[in-house]
């Protein structure tokens, strides 16, 4: 990803304000570098404290890549989905929630909302990747998950970015997020 892309998105995202909500699709190969980016202009840079929900990469992974990114891994709070189906060591941490599986729509929604009442302000949510839960709900099962989730967000003054790969998330459930978005960002 080159460092115009990358600073594009810091630019998308510099003073986020709260309630604000964002769908960024990039490529395959540069998702993670998305993440990255995001993550270092919302917590590095702004302060924000984020809950991130993770279908994509265990925790234990993440905390790692994101340590030798530099990102501070104390604003954080992970929503695990996949550690536990995959059979993985959840290790310890007091800043993650290790769901069962990415499939448990109902779970995933009341860990968000309770994540989301321990944080007083600056807050964001940021879900990795909406594609990565496409494999494992259907598509208008999803949609409506989204749209639940991304109200509640509005509701509640929560920021947000959707991260999805481009041209490969399902039309219905791209349309229904993006229409609750903010702004749509494809790099």
């Amino acid at each position: 990803m080159s460092e115009a892309v990358l600073m594009d998105i810091e630019g998308q995202l510099e003073n986020l304000s709260d309630g604000t909500i964002v769908l960024l699709e990039s490529q395959a190969e540069n998702s993670m570098n998305a993440s990255y980016a995001a993550l270092d202009s919302l917590i590095n840079k702004q302060g924000k404290i984020g809950i991130i929900i993770t279908a994509n990469r265990p925790y234990a992974n993440l905390m790692s890549v994101y340590q030798q990114k530099g990102i501070d891994v104390n604003k954080i709070l992970f929503i695990d989905c996949i550690s536990k189906s995959q059979g993985l060591e959840l290790g310890e941490g007091g800043n993650v929630l290790f769901l069962d599986s990415a499939e448990d729509l109902t779970k995933i929604a009341l860990s968000i909302d309770g994540s989301i009442s321990r944080i007083q302000a600056n807050k964001f949510v940021m879900v990795d990747s909406l594609t990565t839960l496409l494999i494992h709900n259907p598509p208008q099962m999803l949609a409506r998950f989204m749209h639940g989730v991304l109200t509640k967000m509005r509701m509640g003054n929560t920021s947000g970015v959707i991260l999805s790969i481009d041209k490969q998330t399902d039309n219905e459930v791209r349309a229904e997020v993006a229409q609750l978005c903010d702004r749509v960002v494809k790099l």
